[in-house]
């Protein structure tokens, strides 16, 4: 999902550029094309030598992953600012035509003396199949919350202490909920991973009070992955 920047934005008093900011932008910009270029050809270790030392492992064996595929990768002419313009994120498509969108993003880092890459993750399209299996694993978690199922849920193992700590207040005083799961994902749209990981929001309220969390289903493992409040906006 592109993000192409349609214009130059003038320099006002408020916020004047900083004049390192061009010279910058393009060392990035170069990162991202060689990073890719390597990938591309297969050369692993290369791609591995243009990380962080702070990037982790996780990201590692993804970017050596990439080096064996044998896919066309398009660098999209999107770079854009994310965490207050610490990071730069590049995407990148790796769909062969007429199949659908999977490829992945890179956060390229924007604050460090030699750009870096700091993180690789994939991206891909949500396959109907693997939504309708995210929202009956979900269902199972407001059956529990509603008092209507057996009052177990799956939570994968990897589930933080602390997003365990968001469900149990569900589960803590005896009160009963009245909660429904809905999508706000739709097959097609582009989401972070393989595809396999999906959100379902978890809305209504318990006892008195309204609640919106959000669940990460993780369809491969058929269990909860992650859970966490919806932020009001």
């Amino acid at each position: 999902m592109a993000v192409v920047a349609t214009g130059c934005a003038k320099a006002t008093p408020s916020a004047p550029p900083p004049s390192s900011a061009a010279p910058q932008v393009a060392a990035q910009a170069q990162l991202a094309e060689r990073f890719v270029t390597a990938l591309r050809e297969h050369k692993g270790d290369e791609a591995d030598g243009m990380l962080c030392p702070s990037t982790t492992t996780p990201s590692r064996e993804t970017t050596k992953e990439l080096a064996t595929e044998d896919a066309p990768f398009t660098l999209e002419n999107n770079l854009a600012s994310v965490a207050d313009g610490k990071l730069l994120r590049a995407v990148v498509d790796m769909s062969p035509a007429g199949q659908p969108y999977r490829g992945f993003s890179a956060l390229i880092d924007s604050s460090a003396a030699q750009p870096c890459v700091y993180s690789v993750g994939r991206r891909a399209q949500y396959q109907q199949e693997d939504l309708d299996a995210a929202l009956a694993i979900a269902t199972k978690l407001v059956d529990a919350i509603n008092k209507e199922g057996d009052g177990k849920y799956d939570r994968c193992q990897a589930m933080t202490d602390a997003e365990v700590g968001n469900l149990g207040k569900y589960f803590a005083d005896g009160k009963t909920g009245k909660v429904t799961a809905r999508l706000p994902v739709s097959a097609n749209d582009v989401g972070d991973g393989d595809g396999k990981s999906v959100p379902v929001d978890i809305e209504g309220t318990f006892g008195d009070a309204p609640v919106h969390d959000r669940a990460t289903v993780n369809v491969g493992q058929h269990c909860i992955a992650a859970f966490a409040p919806v932020a009001a906006k």
